[in-house]
């Protein structure tokens, strides 16, 4: 069984629920935006994130051309580095970032010792903006 299941929410968005849920679970979402794939958060393990990218191959969609992280949070951003793409961040999320590269993942190691975090660390994003940020792409605008 997976970790996740996939919710097709119409207009090539997808969404990936962690099946188990709970405390440092997240959950991920892909968005065809029609000559390539938006990715808005990874996972908090490199193994985790690997079977999020073959998911997103199998549902037919581009491997991701952006990673959107929605905060600093281990569990939505420790599986960057698994994906080649440009990472966008808010600046004081990225902030954050900073301070816990130095003590992370050995502090949720301690906090949720069931978890794995194989291959866990954090990823500087290549973008960092401060307000809002519009995407583009063929089959529509995200915000």
């Amino acid at each position: 069984m997976e970790w996740y299941r996939v919710e097709d929410l119409g207009g090539g968005v997808y969404a990936f629920i962690d099946v188990d849920g709970g405390w440092f679970r997240s959950n991920s979402v892909a968005i065809d935006m029609g000559g390539y794939t938006l990715l808005v958060d990874t996972q908090y393990n490199g193994p985790r994130t690997r079977s999020l990218l073959e998911a997103l191959d199998s549902l037919g969609l581009f491997s991701p051309s952006l990673v959107v992280n929605t905060h600093h949070h281990g569990d939505h951003a420790f599986g960057n580095h698994i994906v080649k793409a440009p990472k966008i961040m808010h600046r004081r999320a990225a902030e954050r970032l900073e301070i816990l590269a130095h003590i992370a993942p050995g502090i949720y190691q301690q906090l949720f010792p069931h978890l794995d975090f194989t291959d866990s660390k954090y990823t500087r994003p290549e973008i960092v903006i401060d307000d809002g940020l519009v995407i583009q792409g063929d089959r529509g605008i995200v915000r």
